[in-house]
């Protein structure tokens, strides 16, 4: 984000120096100059399953906080599955999920924001006569009236780019500077003759066509003075082959490259396992042959056939079975389904694949009978075939899928309608399914691979055809076979990036996250450096969800979110008395609250004037504390006196502010006259002298930034844990608005088991990614940091009419010096702050517990009713 609004090096410190190099947004026009017709794209690199998805919605909502207009944002995707998944992004498509989680507590979402997720296909120009088709011509009558010289010439019926954007865009029509997002950026770019292809499922005329569609979209809106920042998203922005003037595959306008390896350093993708020697003879590339089994065949041995495998292709592939059936051993105890994917170049070959492994069956003529006869064929790996083992028919739940990446392409070739015919076999949606109707079927079981209650939940084993589409996100692929060359090391990492999925992300013991392991054959990684042989790999840590449960407000808990306290000092004597309070109302002043600025081009906007809250505030307590320390002299304890003053001028500005009687709808308002001069006047007049001794008051989150919550509660909670202590075991609590308790110990286990039964507790919560805390200053940085205490439990009122009484509780094994602070801030300075507090975010009073790790069920239990029964 930072790129989109850093000077050129031409206004920097360095402008002076005319051999200085140039800066990053120079460097990034030079290479849109170059290679995309200046149209103004950057691209980030991310490995495959580190969060994408989420990187877009972050820059959809900077791109909208940042500015007051509408902002209008177009996503491409490069396929209907990965368009249905982008889908969350679209405000109008969704719950608004993805963006909650990344906005602020209390930050509303933006409403000026207008997203369109739309696959680049769509964008094809159809004939202005037709509905039917992006090429279609009219014909007939229209024809001839149309072109009444038979003139061969059909462009003119083709619609022109403006009205195709004019249909396409229909919820963006008149917006100026629309925002593009490409998802899987590589298929997007300009037809460059150094870079082009041969022939072939990579590359080649065809995916030249699709990759200049895709770019013809940006250059049609640029021309149309429509377009703004062009954001690449790609895991692997790259060449398939490096133009000669490039040093590197990288696309040149990339600024951020997080790469696989960094994705499997940090955890959030699996760990690929590969061949890293072997005993047998070296080949020419010097790789284990398992590792690139393709290139050590014969070209005779390449024509695979199902009845005539290549040994080494046989071997491999009981051994693949073998370790295919110790992980799926492991994996059900969790309920997970592992799957096996292998990958072939083209048609022909995958189909013998597929016979080999999952079986087919064989219709023949018989001349006796003049019938027909059929005959069944299981496949060579009793996980994988769709066919009884004993040929008697097929399987019920069919675990072996044959895929292509292109489903919906037409084609007579006879291989082509092998697949079809071999899909049609097992996976169908029943009767006689036209070829549209078994497609979208297909197409639906393979994109709800292991996934419960769906067509694709019990699938163990695809072979695709060429490469596994964009946007199958299936997170428990184990095992990856590659059939086929491997001309580049973008190839390696988008067939292995189908593995890489992590089944979970996060850690909840605080620590490492539990390695994950994707087998891979035949993929000749050349960035993997030898290591030890892993460990057969665990299987994922089963997950489970901790919600609100509907209709349980009355054991709701509400804790307040401060930031940090002040201490008001007996020598700070005055303080705002409510009741003298007068009406105040701050009307518009003819001078501007803020003013934005731009060029008459566009370009970023700048704001002149522009004030903030804390900014007032600050300036009228400072006029305050100036009228309460008149006399005060300059030596070191009149300076003391005025620091007092002024945080009880501070506090007497807030609570004027936030007074019934006051009301300004623009904070912006009281920086100008007169406000400004009398507001500190109505605040002085009602302040009051008070005497008596310090007092806590606690400076909340929000008064510090508006965008945190006063408190937060226990009324929107959802998340998953894989913490192994879960209270109760099954069901649901008794008396906590949470269905369950997340625990990192079995004492805290007992704790919560005790605290959901006891007579006196009304309602309980376990502090578990709740984001509440208690501010404390650590003694070693002397940094502010927060505290989480285990568990918070409210006291069952014995009078109906008594204040709520809360209890913090806090379960500690080792204590240590960290330990006593926490316990010091807590006791000393967050619960006097609290109790002291008319705040409704406060209500009640509060105390606080501390049980160590040898504390048993009925101490905890007789502990709990003596506090009860205390005085507060």
């Amino acid at each position: 984000m930072w790129l989109c609004e850093a000077l050129p090096s031409s206004q920097g410190a360095g402008a002076d120096n005319v051999n200085s190099r140039p800066s990053i947004p120079e460097a990034l026009d030079l290479a849109n100059r170059t290679w995309n017709e200046s149209v103004p794209r950057l691209a980030v690199k991310m490995a495959t399953g580190t969060g994408k998805t989420w990187v877009m919605a972050m820059i959809i909502l900077w791109q909208a906080l940042r500015v007051r207009s509408r902002t209008d944002v177009l996503v491409l995707a490069p396929n209907l599955t990965v368009r249905d998944r982008l889908s969350e992004l679209d405000p109008a498509l969704s719950d608004l999920g993805l963006y909650k989680d990344l906005l602020p507590p209390g930050v509303p979402m933006p409403s000026n924001l207008h997203v369109s997720v739309i696959n680049y296909q769509a964008f094809r120009r159809r004939s202005e006569l037709s509905i039917n088709g992006p090429d279609e011509v009219p014909s007939g009558r229209a024809k001839a009236l149309l072109n009444p010289h038979g003139m061969s010439d059909t462009s003119r019926w083709i619609e022109s780019d403006e009205k195709m954007l004019y249909r396409i865009l229909s919820s963006h029509r008149g917006a100026r500077n629309i925002i593009v997002i490409n998802d899987e950026a590589h298929h997007c770019r300009r037809r460059h003759p150094a870079s082009r292809q041969d022939a072939g499922d990579e590359g080649g005329d065809a995916d030249d066509a699709e990759a200049a569609l895709w770019f013809g979209i940006l250059l049609s809106l640029k021309g149309q003075g429509r377009l703004g920042q062009v954001f690449d998203l790609s895991a692997t922005p790259m060449y398939l082959k490096r133009p000669a003037e490039l040093d590197s595959d990288v696309f040149p306008w990339t600024v951020s490259d997080y790469s696989l390896i960094d994705a499997i350093e940090a955890g959030l993708v699996k760990i690929p396992t590969v061949p890293i020697r072997d005993d047998a003879e070296p080949t020419k590339d010097q790789l284990p042959v398992w590792r690139n089994v393709y290139s050590t065949l014969s070209e005779s041995d390449k024509k695979i056939r199902h009845d005539r495998m290549p040994s080494v292709v046989e071997e491999l592939l009981g051994q693949m079975h073998e370790s295919y059936g110790e992980t799926d051993k492991a994996y059900s105890k969790v309920g997970i389904i592992p799957v096996m994917i292998v990958v072939v170049s083209n048609i022909k070959a995958a189909n013998e694949f597929y016979k080999h492994i999952a079986g087919y069956v064989e219709h023949k003529n018989d001349k006796k009978t003049k019938g027909k006869s059929t005959t069944w064929h299981p496949g060579a790996y009793a996980s994988f075939s769709n066919v009884e083992t004993d040929g008697s028919g097929p399987v019920k739940r069919p675990p072996t899928l044959l895929i292509h990446s292109q489903l919906d392409r037409p084609s007579d070739d006879v291989e082509w309608k092998k697949i079809t015919d071999a899909q049609k076999e097992f996976f169908s949606p029943g009767g006689t399914p036209k070829r549209g109707e078994l497609v979208n079927y297909i197409r639906r079981v393979f994109n709800t691979v292991g996934q419960e209650g769906q067509p694709g939940e019990h699938v163990r084993c695809i072979v695709s055809v060429s490469m596994l589409s964009e946007g199958w996100d299936v997170r428990t692929v184990t095992h990856i076979f590659g059939f086929r060359p491997f001309t580049s090391q973008l190839l390696c990492e988008q067939v292995a990036g189908r593995a890489l999925r992590r089944t979970s992300i996060g850690s909840d013991a605080g620590g490492a996250m539990h390695p994950e392991y994707a087998r891979i054959f035949g993929v000749p990684f050349s960035f993997m450096d030898e290591g030890p042989v892993y460990p057969p790999p665990p299987p994922p840590p089963p997950r489970w969800g901790v919600r609100t449960i509907k209709g349980r407000n009355r054991y709701r808990i509400e804790l307040p979110c401060i930031a940090s306290y002040l201490l008001e000092q007996p020598s700070a004597s005055y303080r705002l008395d409510p009741h003298k309070v007068r009406r105040y109302e701050a009307t518009r002043a003819n001078t501007p609250t803020w003013t934005e600025v731009a060029g008459p081009a566009g370009g970023p906007a700048i704001f002149l004037v522009q004030y903030r809250k804390n900014q007032i505030l600050y300036d009228i307590a400072g006029q305050v504390m100036s009228r309460f320390s008149e006399g005060v002299g300059n030596n070191a304890a009149c300076l003391e006196r005025r620091r007092s003053l002024f945080a009880s001028a501070v506090l007497a500005a807030r609570e004027w502010f936030a007074h019934a009687k006051v009301i300004c709808d623009n904070v912006g308002i009281l920086a100008h006259s007169p406000h400004r001069e009398l507001v500190p006047r109505e605040i002085i007049r009602a302040c009051i002298p008070v005497h008596g001794k310090a007092v806590q008051v606690p400076l909340f989150m929000d008064e510090y930034d508006p965008s945190r919550p006063r408190a937060v509660s226990t009324s929107a909670v959802c998340f998953e844990t894989s913490l192994k202590h879960r209270y109760p075991r099954q069901g649901n609590t008794l008396h906590s608005e949470l269905n369950a308790a997340a625990c990192h110990t079995r004492p805290e286990l007992v704790l919560a088991g005790v605290l959901d039964k006891h007579p006196d507790i009304a309602a309980w919560v376990r502090n578990y990614r709740l984001g509440w805390g208690v501010p404390y200053v650590d003694a070693k940085s002397g940094r502010w940091r927060m505290y989480e205490p285990d568990f918070v439990a409210r006291i069952k009122d014995k009078v109906a009419s008594s204040r709520p009484r809360h209890l913090v509780i806090e379960f500690k094994g080792r204590v240590d010096d960290d330990a006593v602070t926490k316990k010091q801030y807590t006791e000393d300075a967050w619960i006097p702050a609290v109790n002291a507090s008319d705040d409704p975010s406060c209500a009640g009073t509060w105390r606080y517990v501390i049980f160590d790790s040898g504390a048993d069920a009925k101490y905890m239990d007789d502990t709990l009713h003596r506090i009860a029964g205390g005085t507060w």
